[in-house]
């Protein structure tokens, strides 16, 4: 199974020098954990619903005040959706990551994949 069949499309993203509230809103608005952080319009990093929590809110950050590049994780890590799914899980597994950016074959970002993408689709299957 290839991780186009299982991949949410679409990348949401916020600019590096966002404030982590505008990225908490976005996420809520858009029902995603997971924005490509941008910088220029060229990929910065990424943050999660999780990055927000832990390392800012808990550490005493103003959510108005902190920005997105203080708290994402600079590392943008992705696979290809021509990629298998145990290609995307080994992806994950190895870095210690719930979601995984989808590329096209040009590189583009136009997706998602979550390790509840690929749980969903293996029950579908009786895997």
């Amino acid at each position: 199974m290839q991780v186009k069949e299982v991949m949410t499309t679409g990348v949401h993203s916020v600019d590096h020098e966002d404030n982590l509230s505008r990225a908490a809103r976005m996420m809520q608005q858009k029902d995603v954990g997971l924005l490509l952080v941008e910088e220029n319009a060229m990929p910065y990093g990424a943050i999660t619903d999780r990055d927000i929590v832990v390392r800012a809110i808990a550490q005493g950050e103003n959510p108005l005040l902190s920005k997105v590049d203080k708290s994402c994780t600079r590392e943008v890590h992705a696979c290809s959706q021509d990629d298998s799914v145990e290609e995307a899980a080994r992806i994950m597994r190895e870095r210690q990551i719930r979601r995984v950016f989808v590329t096209d074959a040009e590189g583009k970002m136009i997706g998602v994949v979550s390790l509840g993408d690929i749980a969903a689709r293996m029950e579908e299957h009786g895997l």
